[in-house]
């Protein structure tokens, strides 16, 4: 009944929903997001369904080909651009990402997460937008390390790395 009301009343309160597909930080990686707007701001929430379609975290565990599995990315972030419809904005994201993998031994687990901010410009088209955005950021991995072929474990990964990051996406608001 809330909802309804507050859908209702959308238009003249300038509150917006915006669901979205596509490549970035903001998109778990590659997958969804769902923004809620309130004029020029909005807080979006992602997950990357694409992570778990590729069944591999080969480029975020350093693992070679097959050994690990990705968890589901999820992402939270805060928007702000120029006008509500579209135009440039600037937006701050977190993600993060847990995979496992397994060595001789035993099955090991780790997590990247970033914080990035980008910068970017959306097309408005009617109902439809694209998203183009670039960017970057930190993130943090970390990994319990892994046992060699005697057994010998490795010390724990925990490294801070420069995290590129972009939005590529087609969408729709509402």
């Amino acid at each position: 009944m809330l909802l309804a009301l507050l859908l209702a009343a959308a238009p003249a309160l300038d509150f917006h929903v915006s669901v979205a597909a596509g490549f970035g930080a903001a998109y778990g990686y590659a997958g969804a997001h769902v923004e809620l707007a309130y004029g020029n701001v909005a807080a979006f929430g992602g997950l990357g369904l694409g992570a778990l379609l590729v069944g591999d975290a080969t480029w975020i565990s350093g693992e070679p080909a097959g050994y690990s599995s990705p968890q589901l990315p999820f992402a939270l972030g805060l928007r702000w651009s120029m006008r509500p419809e579209g135009g440039f904005f600037v937006a701050a994201t977190g993600c993060t990402m847990g995979y496992t993998y397994r060595d001789d031994y035993r099955t090991l687990t780790g997590n990247r997460a970033s914080a990035t901010a980008t910068l970017g410009y959306r097309w408005s088209f009617e109902t439809l937008f694209v998203e183009l955005a670039l960017g970057g950021g930190i993130a943090k991995a970390v990994d319990q390390g892994f046992s060699d072929w005697q057994g010998v474990l490795t010390p724990p990964r925990n490294e801070v790395v420069f995290q590129p990051d972009g939005a590529l996406a087609l969408g729709a608001r509402f």
